[in-house]
């Protein structure tokens, strides 16, 4: 009997402790420590630099504190909340003009950078007022809200995505203006190299004019590097390609990387432009 009892006490704790390794990996996780109360965010052609962040999304703690800033590159950046804004944004390099935020008041050149507190729980949406593609999230949460993690999942609160692209890659609706299936659509790689800037333009219908035009960008500056014109022949897609003009490849031999801003016109046969998007380039000579 007291065999039988044995492997009877035997079976039951392996049975226990089955049950315990099942919950261990099917169950919640350790709670873990609460948001952290500062994050940094970085300017780089043409995207944000976030790390430890997923989808351009970066969480703290209520009263903590984020860091902007655009320490190197060709272009001019800003950082703009599009909804409810920080407590408080202190600008500590670069030219400050203006209240802040914006984050500096107007798009600026490299060298800037700041500081803003958020007081209040929420999710607060940014974006970079030159370059509208160019989106991010802080959530801010309550103090002493903490993270529950599962085995396939991480919550860390209520968060909203930056939009419907990413940021530094792909096709862009930049200045504002959203895409629908009546109109073309622009399709141009942010970063690209070479003296030949491509892209291509697809038309929902009838036959277009095609006109793009590169503009050497930053510093306020609207100087014509190259244009092309090409008409579209109906329903499809069109590609472009334009070439760097000698003031463009002087510049670009010169300092290798160039900001470039390509504005797309496309015209119908009969009738006002229908699509005019000015798209931001960070060229690179190799």
């Amino acid at each position: 009997m007291s065999q039988k009892r044995r492997r009877v006490g035997a079976g039951l704790a392996a049975l226990l402790a089955g049950t315990a390794a099942a919950y261990a990996v099917c169950g919640p996780a350790a709670i873990g420590a609460s948001a952290p109360s500062t994050a940094a965010v970085t300017a780089v052609d043409f995207d944000w630099s976030m790390p430890g962040s997923t989808d351009y999304t970066d969480t703290i703690a209520a009263g903590g504190t984020v860091t902007f800033s655009y320490p190197a590159g060709v272009a001019i950046h800003n950082v703009d909340f599009t909804g409810g804004g920080p407590t408080a944004c202190t600008q500590t390099a670069g030219s400050t003009v203006g209240p802040v935020s914006p984050l500096p008041a107007t798009p600026e050149a490299p060298g800037w950078s700041g500081t803003c507190r958020f007081d209040t729980p929420g999710t607060y949406l940014f974006v970079c007022d030159n370059h509208t593609y160019m989106k991010g999230t802080i959530v801010v949460e309550g103090r002493g809200t903490t993270t529950t993690t599962t085995n396939s999942t991480t919550a860390t609160g209520t968060s909203t995505a930056p939009g419907d692209q990413t940021p530094g890659s792909g096709s862009s609706t930049p200045n504002g203006s959203s895409s629908s299936a009546a109109r073309p659509r622009v399709s141009v790689a942010h970063r690209q190299r070479g003296t030949v800037l491509r892209g291509t333009v697809t038309t929902p219908a009838g036959r277009s004019q095609v006109r793009v035009t590169a503009y050497l960008a930053g510093h306020g500056s609207r100087t014509r590097i190259g244009s092309q014109t090409k008409r579209s022949k109906g329903t499809g897609t069109t590609t472009f390609a334009v070439k760097l003009d000698s003031t463009g490849r002087r510049k670009l031999q010169r300092a290798h990387h160039l900001a470039v801003d390509l504005r797309v016109v496309v015209t119908p046969a009969a009738g006002r432009p229908v699509t005019t998007k000015t798209v931001a380039v960070a060229l690179r000579d190799r």
